[in-house]
């Protein structure tokens, strides 16, 4: 959930500004059957963070990648934050939806390996970013953060069934940059996620994607109210549970 923020930066308290960014690339010697292309030197990508509070409440962050491989230089991430308080945030721009583990926690120093993993490349479009709007949150309470982020964004298009791998191919969404302009489907697209993490177990968590097709007076605000109440019951579960499941008693047998 500390992903969006959890960057290598460098800051000064005197620069209004943070800068931070990391470089990928390796040594390959792959070979199939007995034939091998030899050693080869890879540069997979460099990544700019450029980051910044407005004011109290007001924050920003890009990110920017450049990609020599596929010769593409790319806006991945770059949103407006405007916080309330610790469960009810704003988040606004060209977001990272929250699918999966891996789609917001992808930057290159956290991982041992330059290749990406194959569930996040193939069953999913890695770092897939849109044009979204949307309203996130986390509560710490000593060991324990539960949190939630829920979004209304742009998403895919006929590319996913209509494809070179003739099959429905979610990863060919990223290649449409028309989805940061418009919405093929007129129809946004809902993705939601709730996690909670124990700073000495680890993080577990539940992410959701969905497009409602809205007729007659069905709105697409009556379906985030929807969304809301769903994920807020189950944050009051998990606030309910903590104390039941770390009470003596059940710790101790």
């Amino acid at each position: 959930m500390d992903a969006i923020y959890d960057r290598p930066f460098v800051t000064n308290k005197k620069a209004p500004v943070s800068l931070g960014g990391y470089v990928e690339a390796n040594w390959q010697h792959i070979g199939t059957d007995g034939i091998s292309d030899g050693h080869q030197l890879q540069f997979r990508r460099m990544t700019l963070f450029v980051a910044s509070s407005i004011s109290k409440r007001i924050k920003f962050l890009s990110e920017i990648e450049f990609e020599p491989a596929d010769k593409e230089i790319a806006i991945e991430f770059a949103a407006v934050d405007m916080e309330f308080n610790e469960l009810f945030n704003l988040r606004g721009g060209m977001i990272i939806n929250p699918i999966g583990a891996f789609n917001q926690n992808h930057d290159g120093p956290k991982w041992e390996f330059t290749d990406r993993p194959l569930s996040s490349v193939s069953l999913l479009p890695a770092t897939w970013s849109n044009a979204g709007f949307g309203i996130y949150g986390k509560k710490y309470n000593k060991n324990w953060m539960i949190g939630y982020e829920i979004y209304a964004s742009s998403g895919f298009d006929n590319s996913i069934i209509e494809n070179s791998e003739n099959k429905t191919f979610l990863p060919t969404a990223k290649k449409n940059t028309e989805r940061f302009e418009e919405l093929p489907s007129g129809t946004p697209l809902y993705t939601t996620k709730v996690a909670i993490r124990h700073s000495k177990i680890g993080e577990i968590g539940l992410s959701y994607m969905e497009v409602f097709i809205i007729n007659g007076r069905t709105t697409a605000w009556s379906l985030m109210k929807r969304e809301v109440f769903m994920f807020l019951q189950w944050i009051l579960i998990l606030l309910y549970l903590k104390p039941i499941l770390l009470s003596p008693r059940n710790v101790l047998g």
